[in-house]
Parts: C-alpha cells; sequence; structure tokens
C-alpha cells in the first residue's frame, strides 16, 4: 500500500536534477534575498519545467492545453506590455472602459468566462466536465470573440459591443523598434521569428515560417523591400509602409490554431 501511494505522492531527486536544478534555484533564491520571484522566473523559463531537457518527445507538456479566455487575454497584455489606464487619475478608463467594458465583457463573457460566475459550483465546465475538458473553451459561440483579439488591442476598440478600450492601444511598430526580441528590425525573418517564437507554444517548422515570413509578413515581396520601408521609417518617422504588415502579421499569428495552445 504504501509503496503504490509513494508513485503518486512522491519523486526520487537523482544528483542530476540535484546538480542541474535544485543548486541553480538555490543560488538565485540567495541572490535575491530569498525572494521567489526571480527563482520562480528561472523555473519557468526553463527547459526542465516544459520537460524539454530530455530525449523522450513523447512526454513533453507544450502545445497541449487550449487557453482559457482569461489566459488568452492577460496573455496579450502582458506579451505586449499595453500601458492601462492609471486607476487613480484615469479611474473611469481604468475601470470601467477598459476591465469592465472591454475585459471583463467582451474578452472574457462573450468567449465563455464569465469571471466570478461559474455556471455551477463545480467551476467553469472546460476545467473539469470529461470527455471535452479544455476543448470547451473552443467552440462556435467563443470563436468569434476570441479571434477578434487581436483587432481589438490593435484599433483600441470593443468590436462586438462598440465603445473603445479607454486608451488601451498595441502601437506595434512601437513595439518592435523598442522590443529587446528583435535585434535587426530591418531584417524580415528576425522581426517573424521574434514573434512566432515568443508567442507560440512551440518553435514553428520551417514549412510555418515560411508562411508567415512570405505570405503574411512580406506578401510575396523581396526581404529587402522590408528592409528599405523600415529604414525610410527611422528616417521620417511615418510608419504607414511597415504598420500594415507588421500588423498583418501579429494578426496572422494571433489567429493561428498554435496560439490558441499551451
Amino acid at each position: 500500500m504504501s509503496e503504490t501511494l509513494s508513485l503518486f505522492v512522491s519523486r526520487k531527486i537523482t544528483y542530476e536534477i540535484e546538480k542541474d536544478i535544485i543548486s541553480p534555484l538555490a543560488q538565485t533564491l540567495l541572490a535575491n534575498n530569498y525572494q521567489l520571484k526571480a527563482a520562480l522566473e528561472q523555473l519557468f523559463m526553463s527547459q526542465h519545467f516544459y520537460d524539454l531537457d530530455d530525449h523522450n518527445a513523447d512526454n513533453e507538456i507544450i502545445g497541449a492545453l487550449i487557453k482559457s479566455p482569461l489566459d488568452l487575454a492577460l496573455q496579450a497584455l502582458n506579451f505586449f506590455e499595453l500601458a492601462i489606464p492609471d486607476p487613480k487619475t484615469d479611474a473611469m478608463n481604468h475601470y470601467n472602459q477598459f476591465y469592465k467594458n472591454a475585459v471583463q465583457d467582451v474578452m472574457l463573457s462573450k468567449a465563455g468566462f464569465d469571471i466570478f460566475q461559474p455556471p455551477s459550483v463545480a467551476g467553469y465546465p472546460p476545467y473539469h466536465q470529461e470527455p471535452n475538458y479544455q476543448r470547451g473553451w473552443f467552440n462556435s459561440n467563443s470563436i468569434i470573440p476570441r479571434f477578434k483579439l487581436p483587432e481589438m488591442l490593435l484599433q483600441s476598440k470593443r468590436i462586438l459591443s462598440g465603445g473603445n478600450l479607454g486608451g488601451v492601444k498595441l502601437n506595434i511598430v512601437d513595439f518592435v523598434r523598442k522590443g529587446t526580441y528583435f535585434p535587426t528590425p530591418q531584417d524580415a525573418e528576425s522581426v517573424v521569428k521574434g514573434l512566432v517564437n515568443y508567442m507560440l507554444p512551440e518553435e514553428p517548422d520551417d514549412k510555418r515560417i515560411h508562411y508567415f515570413l512570405n505570405e503574411v509578413f512580406l506578401n510575396g515581396l523581396s526581404p529587402k523591400n522590408w528592409e528599405v520601408e523600415w529604414n525610410n521609417y527611422r528616417k521620417s518617422g511615418d510608419d504607414s509602409d511597415v504598420k500594415i504588415p507588421l500588423s498583418n502579421l501579429v494578426q496572422a499569428i494571433m489567429y493561428s490554431p498554435e496560439y490558441q495552445l499551451f
């Protein structure tokens, strides 16, 4: 009995685990005065956390779960580092226009996630209801608000209900220009890989990179065209020629099946 139970509640810590995982985390914890944030960030960004640190690809836990509407919205807001209206100096836009009317009523409720109001004491069905479980987040009722998210952020509009996002807007040109993901923003392939490698759960294969790069971003043009347009934007400040392909790329990535998954 005890041996059987131990299979579920314990795991042997090998020398390799202690040396490669536990000791580095302990050093990070010590170096940061025992504040957990740095150690947790190190763990959550590690190959080990996603089970990518061995040669067994059959048990890796990436791209296996459909994101809830809450995960989908918060991931986009955090990744693009969107500026939210200040709750003290701009309370109406912060609480009403953005969080209530946009996030709660459109991004969440219309996608099947009435926050703090699960349909039963069991919680939200996709978290517990077999046989679909998390597949319940993606259906004919929720697909439209999920796919309208990038359009809402890029235009700062509540696409499905009317109104605006209280000033919250994704300026994709500024994001690429200032972002650490794009060391050479004048290089088309660098821009595409900088987005897809961070926004998608797994690094895409060459076929998917080709699609996002040549069919979506460049729209059949040469990478040289992008280089010229980007350099012209940096000289003139006019972003009209670079904004369209960047917006198309962001929307294509967020429309993709891969983006809907963890």
